[in-house]
């Protein structure tokens, strides 16, 4: 026996072997670029015949999975008739998983359906996607980090992705590993039969193009709003149509589907060329394909050929299929036994489980009486709230009528001087210290309301907005004339979708007051009404602050008023935005406060001091609003663990950030994780506990990351 190791690089399956133990299996050897099937001869299972390896960590592989490992055994020190294993994990070799997808007959649908959504099988890091073309097949080399995945879990091809190579294979190019189809090299040793454009070349130069267009770029060349929206309209309507109508018009008589089959087969001639791979190669092999006789004869001879270099191996295959049939029925005769023997402990417990569940039956039937009785009590309760919620009612109808009963003294009071002088003894002994500093102002014909309207934006230039996404591109460029780039369309996206819902938004940091008016311009063309909470505020301030369309709270926190004002102008059909100038001030506001308002952290927005410039809308008649597609998204229940958020709130924040995702038209958890995750990290002070997550998580863009781990004091 040698007693030097040798390396071999081998493919291995993680399987549960007969003692509940997961193992590795040796499926397949690599041998240069080749997966070849190890031979085994009549030896033990031992030195390099060993088939079956200790998997020494039982978690961090799980079963089933195959991957790589670089493996010795020489003879052991102690006792030479043993083998010592030495066994390393080979992280950069991983195969190509063959992936079939028999719904598709050519290449063309399978391309068409990783465009709009397809469901990926394969887990290698490389993969063939498969269909079959008469005895062959066709294998579209991709990536798994080509794709991004969409919310109702299928995937799409990434829309940098331009063109993939493919490749035509039989089933004598597939070996099985563990039930898993992988191409028979670990690196593809065929030349490729052609490229194929994962999207028409017309689509890409245009969204490459629209990239590069944006209103602030044109404004600065001294375009006009409706300029831009012609260039940009132009521009978004040009399709390939126009050039496969341009080639019908211009070569006669043909068909316009013999005109698009000139335009495809000039773009793929392109790509042989420049590639080097030679026309008439490709008609000599259409020729064998197409010719029955010819493709016989030829398929005849590879039979041949392929048999007489590969005698040997297929020898030593059959050999090991017998060997491996003895193995199999021994393990079979031990697993049945093992099987009788578990089927008696099986009925000694069926017993044991009988006796236990008699005595669980009459536990149950002790709780289902409590339970009625629980019942019997939280009846009685509901009730005592329902008498309760009455009298709040009333005595919130008893209030109006003291007010109203009062400005009507007032106002006679005003009549009769000397009236008004001697009740107000007893007016201001029935009122509270506020009302009467009311009645004075009054007196003096200075009332003071802590509603302000809103006012109008008197300007030239306002744009008729026909629908929402113009409403929409008016926000997002008056974000960026004022300093917010980077942030611009997620910021808006979000803030867009609270508006939809009309859930509440807490500007928490400085400018809060100028983006409150920036949406509200660019949607109704007028300023946000405003709730200054900084002096006494009255049901009559609440009455038409519910009234605003867009409102903005001022100086709520850290008012008497808070907890009143906040409870007054909830679950009311208008927008509300408040602001807190220092967001530090939120760490002494409740946990519970995102149940009821949605904090944005406004001092990352801003990349450069704002201007306070607006653009303003009017929506014309038969203004079409947003209108949200239904979707299965949710936000994951793991990440917020540690928050104080309900599941009604949860499932509100899911629906929101789902709605601000198609109004981007982009799915990215950036948006999540600093709009949503964050505000809730920051109220819990849960900073510490989420700065792994962050700085571990793989699907966050890099400027993300490092902006959340500097809020959290990682970086």
């Amino acid at each position: 026996m040698n007693n030097e190791a040798v390396d071999i690089l081998s493919f291995f399956q993680v399987r549960r072997s007969s003692d509940d133990r997961l193992r590795l299996y040796r499926e397949a050897d690599i041998i240069g670029n080749d997966i070849i099937f190890p031979y085994y001869d009549n030896q033990s299972n031992s030195f390099m015949n060993r088939k079956s390896f200790y998997l020494e960590n039982q978690t961090e592989y799980p079963e089933g999975f195959i991957g790589a490992w670089e493996w010795s055994a020489i003879p052991s020190i102690n006792n030479p008739s043993n083998d010592y294993v030495t066994l390393n994990y080979v992280n950069d070799i991983s195969g190509i998983e063959i992936s079939y997808y028999k719904s598709c007959n050519t290449m063309d649908e399978l391309i068409k359906k990783i465009n709009t959504g397809i469901d990926l099988t394969f887990e290698s890091d490389q993969a063939l996607l498969a269909v079959r073309k008469g005895r062959e097949y066709e294998g579209l080399l991709v990536n798994y980090d080509d794709f991004d995945e969409l919310s109702n879990g299928l995937y799409v091809i990434k829309k940098n992705i331009a063109k993939r190579s493919v490749y035509t294979f039989n089933d004598n190019s597939t070996r099985t590993i563990g039930g898993v189809s992988f191409y028979k090299s670990i690196n593809m040793d065929i030349d490729a039969t052609r490229y194929e454009l994962m999207k028409q070349p017309y689509d890409i130069v245009k969204n490459i193009f629209l990239d590069r267009v944006s209103w602030s770029a044109l404004k600065n060349e001294g375009y006009t709003r409706d300029n831009y929206k012609k260039i940009k309209g132009f521009i978004s309507n040009m399709n390939s149509k126009s050039l496969i109508d341009d080639v019908q018009n211009t070569i006669k008589d043909i068909s316009y589907d013999d005109a698009e089959r000139y335009v495809n087969y000039f773009i793929q001639n392109i790509d042989r060329y420049i590639d080097c791979d030679s026309i008439e190669d490709n008609v000599l092999s259409d020729f064998i394909v197409r010719n029955k006789k010819m493709f016989e004869v030829c398929m005849s001879k590879v039979e041949e050929e392929w048999k007489k270099e590969n005698q040997k191996r297929i020898n030593n295959l059959e050999e090991y299929s017998k060997q491996r049939t003895l193995e199999i029925e021994e393990e079979l005769k031990d697993e049945k036994k093992k099987v009788e023997s578990s089927l008696e402990e099986t009925r000694q417990q069926t017993k044991k489980l009988e006796k236990r569940n008699n005595k669980l039956q009459e536990e149950y039937q002790e709780l289902q009486n409590e339970y009625k009785q629980v019942n019997i009590l939280l009846e009685n309760t509901r009730s005592e709230i329902k008498d309760l919620e009455l009298a709040k009612e009333e005595m919130n109808h008893i209030d109006e009528d003291i007010d109203n009963k009062i400005k009507n003294r007032i106002l006679e009071s005003k009549k009769d001087l000397a009236t008004f002088v001697s009740e107000y003894t007893f007016l201001n002994a029935l009122m509270p210290t506020s009302q009467t500093v009311q009645i004075e102002s009054q007196n003096k014909n200075a009332v003071i309301s802590s509603f302000i309207p809103s006012v109008k934006v008197d300007e030239d230039e306002a744009y008729d907005n026909e629908n929402w996404k113009d409403t929409f591109e008016l926000i997002l460029e008056a974000l960026k004339d004022n300093g917010i780039t980077k942030l611009s369309r997620s910021f808006a996206s979000i803030i867009y979708a609270c508006y939809w819902k009309k859930f509440p938004v807490l500007f928490a940091g400085p400018y809060g007051e100028l983006l409150a008016n920036i949406i509200s311009v660019a949607i109704t063309g007028q300023t946000a009404s405003i709730l200054d909470c900084s002096d006494d505020v009255t049901i009559q301030d609440i009455q038409q602050a519910k009234e605003a369309e867009l409102l903005l709270v001022k100086n709520c926190f850290g008012s008497s008023k808070k907890d009143y004002v906040i409870e007054s102008l909830s679950n009311t059909k208008n927008f509300i935005m408040f602001t807190i100038p220092f967001s530090d001030e939120l760490k002494i506001e409740s946990r519970e406060l995102m149940n009821y308002m949605l904090p944005i952290f406004t001092e990352e927005l801003f990349e450069q001091s704002p201007v306070n410039s607006y653009m303003i809308g009017n929506r014309i008649n038969n203004y079409k609003d947003f209108s949200p597609k239904n979707s299965n998204f949710r936000l994951s229940k793991v990440i917020y663990r540690n928050t104080q958020l309900n599941k009604l709130r949860h499932s509100l924040y899911s629906e929101i950030l789902d709605i601000a995702n198609q109004i981007y038209q982009y799915s990215s958890p950036d948006m999540e994780y600093y709009y949503i995750l964050y505000p809730m990290i920051f109220m819990n002070d849960a900073e510490e506990k989420y700065v792994e997550e962050i700085s571990t998580n793989k699907d966050l863009s890099k400027d993300m990351k490092k902006l959340l781990l500097s809020k959290l004091g990682d970086e």
